[in-house]
């Protein structure tokens, strides 16, 4: 965790800062987020998202990608609208612009979507890439925000 770190406040006793000045356009020139930037939230439902490996839905017993093909693209684009698992968010699925990497890793399987950083007007990771830092459930559950860890790739 050289390069970034994830910080957990319980309670927030100060006020928030407000005063960015000190950061400075050479801050930015090596980073993927290019300007001063803030991620809004909300609350919503979802599906799950086809690039997350926890996504093992049937459709007449075809796999996504098979039931996919057999779709207009009138119906295809109304599919992905429901397992869209883009954008920023807190927790939910994981977006991949090229596959899940816990697939790769069997200790990594159980680890949850803790923050979602997606390309947007002011952030790009690489080619359209995407962020994401995850953590294991007991340690999210026992507020161990130093295991979480990251990945990002891009197109």
């Amino acid at each position: 965790m050289d390069d970034y770190k994830v910080v957990f406040h319980s309670d927030i006793t100060e006020e928030f800062q407000t005063d960015f000045s000190f950061l400075t356009e050479d801050l930015y020139e090596e980073s993927p987020i290019y300007c001063e930037h803030k991620l809004d939230f909300n609350k919503e439902i979802e599906y799950g998202s086809s690039e997350d490996l926890r996504f093992n839905m049937r459709f007449n017993d075809k796999d996504y990608w098979d039931f996919q093909e057999t779709l207009t693209k009138d119906q295809a684009e109304e599919l992905n609208k429901i397992i869209d698992g883009t954008g920023h968010k807190i927790g939910g699925y994981a977006y991949f612009t090229q596959a899940d990497v816990r697939d790769y890793n069997k200790d990594l399987k159980q680890d949850l979507l803790l923050l979602q950083i997606d390309t947007d007007e002011e952030i790009m990771f690489g080619d359209s890439g995407v962020a994401n830092f995850f953590i294991n459930p007991e340690d999210l559950k026992n507020r161990r925000f130093e295991k979480a860890w990251f990945n990002w790739d891009c197109c």
